[in-house]
C-alpha cells in the first residue's frame, strides 16, 4: 500500500472486464489503511455491474454454451446450437439481457412450429436466462412469467410377434440380422452401428456396448453411449448369436472379395463401403421401407419400437426392473418404467390372476 503526497493511502487492483475480457487497473483511496481495504472490497464487488446490465444476449449465450459443452453429450450440445440458431438468436442476438421481457419470450415461442418444439425452445430459453439470473446478470428470469407450452410425448407402440416375423420375411439378410439384434437386445441404433467384432464374445455369449455412432454437425462419428450407464456388457440369447454368426460369415466373404480380412476392430454392420460404419439414419430409413412393404401405417411404430418391445417383453416375464435398467443402459429404474414398460393386456391379466389366487 502506497502513501500519497496528499496524505491518503492508495492501492490498486487489476480486474478483468466480464464483457470485453480486457484487464483494467482500478485504484482505491483512503486516509487509513482500513478505509482503503474497504474501498477496494467495494470496487471488486461492484466492478462490471454496468457491463453486466448492458450485456447483449448473444455474448451471454456464448458463455452459457461453453458451460454446457462440458456438461452434456456432444449430440445434445449440437442440438442446442442448431435450435438456438434457428429459433432464438434471430430475435435476441443484439438485445440486452435486461431488455428481455416475458412478452418477447411469448412472441418467440409463438413462432416455433409444433408443441414439442415450442416446449423445447421454452426449456432452452429458461435454462439460459436462469443461469444469467443465478450469476446476478439479471434481477429476474423473465421465463417465470411465461406459461410453459404443454406437450405430451406420443407413446411408441410395441411390435407384436407376428409383425416382427413378417418384418424378418421381407428384410434383406443384413437387415434381418440387425432387426434380430434390436428385438432381442433392445440396443439403440447408434450402439448397433458402432458395434465391432471385438465387442462380441461368442464363448461367453456377451456383447460389450462401449460406443455409439452419432451424427455431429453432418459428420458420422463414434462417441460414448448416451449416458454413463450406457456402457455395459449384456448376455445374449441364441437368436442373437445366430444372427451374429450369420453376419460374420457374410462379412468374411465381403472382405475377402475386396482383398481384405475381418479383424476385431472392424464394424459388425457396414454401409455402402465394405469396411465403413453404417449410419444410424440408414437403419430408420430401411425400417420405413419395410413398413411400406408390409402396409404398416402406424406412425407410432419406428425402429426405436424394438427397444420398447424388448423392455415390455422382459417386464411381462417378471424380470426385476433393476436388471432391465442395467440391460438397457438407463441411469434409473424409474425412467425405464415410465418410458419403456408398456401396459399390455397380458400385464392386466396377470394382475387379475394374482388377485383371483388371493381370493
Amino acid at each position: 500500500m502506497k502513501k500519497r503526497k496528499d496524505g491518503r493511502y492508495q492501492k490498486s487492483v487489476i480486474l478483468i472486464d466480464p464483457e470485453s475480457g480486457k484487464k483494467r487497473r482500478l485504484y482505491a483511496y483512503g486516509y487509513t489503511e482500513e478505509e482503503v481495504l474497504r474501498e477496494l472490497k467495494r470496487l471488486k464487488l461492484n466492478f462490471g455491474k454496468k457491463s453486466y446490465a448492458d450485456m447483449a444476449f448473444d455474448f451471454w449465450l456464448n458463455q452459457w454454451l461453453k458451460i454446457k459443452k462440458e456438461e452434456v453429450a456432444a449430440t445434445t450440445y449440437e442440438n442446442y446450437v442448431l435450435r438456438i440458431n434457428k429459433h432464438i438468436l434471430p430475435y435476441l442476438k443484439n438485445v440486452k439481457l435486461r431488455d428481455i421481457y416475458p412478452q418477447i419470450i411469448r412472441n418467440i415461442i409463438a413462432k416455433v412450429p409444433g408443441q414439442r418444439s415450442k416446449k423445447y425452445i421454452y426449456t432452452l430459453l429458461h435454462a439460459i436466462l436462469e443461469q444469467a439470473y443465478k450469476d446476478d446478470l439479471i434481477k429476474k428470469n423473465p421465463c417465470i412469467a411465461v406459461s410453459a407450452p404443454k406437450y405430451r410425448a406420443e407413446e411408441k407402440e410395441i411390435i407384436p410377434l407376428d409383425m416382427f416375423l413378417q418384418i424378418l420375411k421381407v428384410a434383406s439378410p443384413v437387415f434381418k440380422n440387425i432387426y434380430r439384434l434390436a428385438y432381442y437386445t433392445g440396443m439403440r441404433r447408434g450402439e448397433i452401428c458402432a458395434l465391432k467384432w471385438g465387442d462380441i464374445d461368442f464363448n461367453q455369449k456377451t456383447i460389450s456396448i462401449t460406443k455409439s455412432a452419432k451424427i455431429l454437425f453432418n459428420r458420422l462419428e463414434v462417441g460414448s453411449p448416451k449416458t454413463e450407464s450406457g456402457v455395459r456388457t449384456i448376455l445374449v440369447s441364441k437368436q442373437v448369436l445366430g444372427a451374429l454368426h450369420d453376419q460374420y460369415k457374410r462379412q468374411v466373404s465381403n472382405y475377402f472379395s475386396n482383398g481384405d480380412r475381418v479383424t476385431a476392430d472392424d464394424f459388425v454392420f457396414t454401409g455402402e463401403s465394405y469396411n465403413k460404419m453404417m449410419s444410424p439414419g440408414s437403419l430408420s430409413k430401411n425400417f420405413t421401407k419395410v413398413k411400406t412393404l408390409l402396409h404398416i401405417k402406424n406412425s407410432r411404430i419406428s425402429f426405436h419400437s424394438f427397444r420398447h418391445t424388448h423392455t415390455t417383453i422382459l417386464v411381462e416375464a417378471g424380470i426385476p426392473i433393476k436388471a432391465i435398467q442395467t440391460r438397457l443402459g438407463h441411469s434409473s429404474a424409474a425412467f425405464t418404467m415410465s418410458r419403456y414398460a408398456h401396459n399390455t393386456e397380458k400385464m392386466q391379466n396377470d394382475i387379475v390372476s394374482l388377485l383371483n389366487e388371493k381370493g
